[in-house]
């Protein structure tokens, strides 16, 4: 749960430049249903960590758990994730949805209901999307083009320019829904069935 969290809307900071180990990971969150369920989950992997009001900071040496992931940009689904059980896959897609989905619903059964995430990394859209096939569910991306709009960088309260396409990835209960990349780019695909 805690790597889908941190993967959809978290963050590794130096905590101060002449010491490069001096690191923070930062698990950004103000919705107080997802902050108690974050409680929870640092409370059972007994990692120490600060809450604030925009979210947790968790220092070292417990950092170092999510170190491998602290490029933001270059975000992928850890291959222990993708070759886990369907339990484990749950629960970091309930993290990656908590983290930065939206329009959500109780999960049911196991399944996401109708819901959302957007991002710009779209290879990490991707490996979400094999996970979502893997516990019988599917997914649907599209390319948002917004280049030179604002939007809210949760992290900070304030507002950014987006400077490159963003990908929304839509979750449907429905296995082997078709599903295409984007709504541009790919208009004569061949669909291969996955069942996994």
């Amino acid at each position: 749960y805690l790597l889908g969290v941190y993967i959809a809307d978290g963050a590794c900071v130096i905590t101060h430049p002449d010491y490069p180990d001096s690191k923070n990971v930062i698990l950004t969150q103000k919705k107080a249903s997802v902050r108690e369920k974050i409680k929870e989950k640092l409370r059972i992997c007994k990692i120490n960590y600060t809450e604030r009001k925009d979210g947790f900071y968790i220092c070292s040496p417990d950092y170092k758990k999510f170190e491998p992931l602290c490029k933001k940009s270059e975000h992928r689904v850890p291959n222990c994730i993708k070759y886990a059980i369907q339990d484990v896959i749950l629960a970091f897609l309930e993290g990656v949805i908590d983290g930065d989905g939206y329009n959500t619903k109780e999960l049911k059964n196991g399944l996401f209901g109708s819901r959302r995430i957007e991002m710009g990394n779209l290879k990490l859209l991707e490996d979400i999307q094999e996970l979502l096939y893997k516990v019988n569910c599917s997914g649907r991306i599209v390319k948002r083009e917004r280049i030179g709009k604002k939007a809210l960088l949760k992290s900070e309260n304030r507002y950014i320019e987006i400077k490159k396409p963003t990908y929304i990835l839509s979750i449907s209960n429905e296995k082997n829904n078709k599903v295409s990349k984007t709504n541009q780019q790919f208009k004569n695909e061949n669909w291969i069935d996955y069942t996994g």
